[in-house]
């Protein structure tokens, strides 16, 4: 006799609802043209202004420390330019500075009552590719350069200023306008290092510095070249302090993205580096040392990285580790040598360790080549391996697209002069 057949298991059951709830979910997502992707919802990608990389890792800064044990390691980052114009750029298109081709010098060095600054090129921008996938897209930034109409706010929904201090309130507040069901890109560009430097009172009292030195305006970048030897080294424990001040400060603007942090992809990073004192230098201008190029990176939610990184690869490694189908210029997996570039001067290591700089007026060869594990100041340049290091660099230029942007005819407005005489470029 044949035995009745038995109910079905209440876990089987459920199972098999949830699964076709998740097949019907799938559908849904599908005819109404959202994405069903894998990988984290949302990117926060932050950028602290003239942040040195050597710096961070000898002062205390338990925030980033604990972005990079949180997240993937990289040896040795490097930004495209040593200003912000240039560099952000690159981080924005995922183009070297060699085939953006906006490389121009500060404002001062330039015939600004004549002629004023391009338009970024008018390629795919992060913000725009983004915007296409269905993210709202919004950006708070600190350094008023970006602010001057050149299109770094291209793809953005809001592209609004604000001091780092301010930054946290104003942050959480947009965050509460914003659907969250909705995939979030923000970009926040803090203030960061960039001079004149205003060290908290906490941290004045911390590093014993001289707060006649620093006062309501600020520790300026001039006051430490022009100073002493005692006033140049209060400009060195200031940037350090400032570097503690703007961990603390990430934190807090860490906690304003609760509400999206889980399920982001975070990168911290830093547009270039910043001179204090090395090779008689302060500040970011035409240089190519180390302390200029080499910036901290920390990405949380991305997976294994290179033992390298250039800047200029971020988008592509943002666009995969979102499952987002976009061909940039720099591949994460491809992304050559690491090369920054200012004004036509070029550095390149292919490996993170020799290093070469071609500088007419810095070295009288033209070219000088370092070993940066042995020799991280770049203060011996070794001898005998300019042939090999101009055989990287000539393979390099031949497979990356070449362009050149010109200065447009006009006087830079008397805001963007302002902005740029503020932040020490009209010097």
């Amino acid at each position: 006799m044949k035995q009745g057949r038995q109910p079905l298991p209440i876990w089987l059951i459920a199972f098999a609802v949830v699964g076709l709830m998740g097949a019907a979910t799938g559908a849904w997502l599908f005819f109404r043209g959202e994405p069903n992707h894998d990988g984290p919802d949302h990117v926060i990608l932050i950028v602290i202004d003239t942040l040195r990389a050597d710096v961070v890792d000898e002062v205390h800064t338990p925030v980033m420390d604990g972005l990079r044990e949180q997240g993937s390691r990289v040896t040795r980052a490097w930004s495209s330019g040593t200003w912000t114009a240039p560099s952000v750029i690159s981080l924005f298109s995922g183009m070297p500075v060699r085939t953006h081709g906006w490389d121009f010098p500060f404002p001062g060095q330039m015939n600004h009552r004549t002629n004023s600054y391009p338009q970024i090129p008018d390629v795919p921008l992060l913000a725009e590719v983004l915007k296409e996938e269905g993210f709202q897209t919004g950006a708070f930034y600190g350094n008023r350069l970006l602010g001057q109409g050149l299109g770094y706010e291209r793809g953005f929904d809001y592209f609004i200023p604000s001091g780092d201090r301010t930054l946290p309130e104003r942050l959480s507040e947009r965050l509460s306008q914003q659907d969250l069901s909705k995939r979030q890109f923000i970009y926040l560009h803090m203030f960061g290092g960039h001079h004149p430097l205003r060290p908290t009172d906490e941290s004045i009292e911390r590093w014993g510095l001289d707060s006649d030195l620093i006062r309501k305006r600020g520790f300026s970048l001039l006051k430490a070249e022009r100073g002493s030897t005692r006033v140049q080294e209060q400009y060195r424990l200031s940037y350090r302090a400032v570097v503690e001040d703007i961990d603390t400060r990430l934190g807090l603007v860490l906690d304003a993205l609760e509400p999206i942090r889980d399920d982001a992809l975070i990168i911290v990073t830093s547009d270039h580096g910043e001179m204090l004192g090395e090779h008689g230098h302060f500040g970011h201008r035409d240089w190519l040392y180390e302390p200029l190029t080499q910036v901290p990176f920390m990405a949380v939610g991305a997976g294994e990285l290179p033992e390298t990184l250039t800047l200029a690869a971020v988008p592509d490694l943002i666009t995969q580790t979102l499952g987002i189908e976009h061909e940039w210029p720099v591949g994460i997996q491809d992304s050559g040598p690491l090369v920054s570039q200012r004004e036509s001067k070029v550095a390149l290591s292919s490996d993170g360790r020799m290093k070469a700089i071609w500088d007419d007026e810095a070295f009288a060869s033209g070219v000088a080549v370092f070993d940066l594990v042995e020799d991280p100041l770049e203060e011996t340049p070794i001898a005998g391996q300019e042939e090999v290091m101009e055989g990287i660099r000539t393979q390099w230029e031949e497979t990356t697209p070449f362009n050149q942007l010109y200065a447009v005819d006009g006087p830079m407005s008397d805001e963007t002069l302002n902005t740029l005489e503020a932040l020490g470029y009209m010097e």
